[in-house]
């Protein structure tokens, strides 16, 4: 847990004693109130009493939700686990369709293409390489400090036909994944903030001999 989290909750902690030793000594004023007519002390004792219980409850709610969405939120945006960036083909002839997709873990980096019909012409194959670990965290660094807030779908009014797609996806602690998915005219509004970082250090990889070209060599 965080020191911010973890101040907040002492903070809300000494609110609800004193909240209860209010209450404790409205409860124990009773006795020296014998000179109101009995049923007024009693709904006024009740009133403050209820009044109490509500701000206590909603102090230990408010305790509550604090531990748990902050710690989240911290889990959240720490210690990414993966990046991936998928892309597949649109409207082309078949046999140059592709699916294709580089997963970056922080000690190796995995491309995985392939064609869609038997007569593929597309240089298919699974590759997996050793990264240097320390460009990958400095990578991962840099992408778990953005503010993912502003980041916002914006659908086009009349989706394209045809087009190809591409995948963003960043998997952090706890499998929570956030991705972008690009097609059909579909885009995010700060969505750079995370397609840039990730399509340079793609660009940086020096993939496997065999791997670079997207076509079997000969036929494109």
């Amino acid at each position: 847990m965080s020191r911010e989290v973890r101040q907040r909750q002492l903070g809300l902690e000494r609110e609800a004693d004193v909240a209860e030793s209010a209450l404790r000594q409205a409860m124990s004023g009773r006795a020296s109130q014998v000179s109101r007519p009995e049923s007024a002390i009693n709904t006024l004792e009740q009133t403050s009493e209820g009044n109490m219980k509500v701000r206590l409850f909603l102090m230990l709610a408010a305790l509550f939700c604090s531990c748990v969405s902050g710690c989240k939120t911290v889990r959240y945006m720490e210690d990414i686990s993966q990046v991936s960036y998928t892309s597949e083909s649109g409207t082309i002839p078949p046999e140059l369709q592709w699916y294709a997709q580089i997963v970056i873990t922080r000690n190796k980096v995995t491309l995985t293409r392939n064609g869609k019909t038997a007569d593929t012409e597309v240089n298919e194959g699974t590759w997996e390489f050793a990264v240097d670990e320390q460009k990958v965290t400095a990578f991962f660094e840099q992408l778990e400090a953005i503010d993912c807030s502003s980041i916002e779908k914006v659908e086009p009014d009349e989706p394209t036909v045809g087009g190809g797609t591409e995948t963003y996806s960043v998997v952090y602690a706890g499998d929570e994944t956030f991705y972008l998915r690009y097609g059909q005219g579909t885009t995010y509004t700060d969505g750079m903030l995370i397609v840039k970082p990730i399509d340079a250090f793609i660009e940086s990889l020096a993939l496997p001999a065999g791997a670079a070209n997207q076509y079997k060599e000969g036929e494109r």
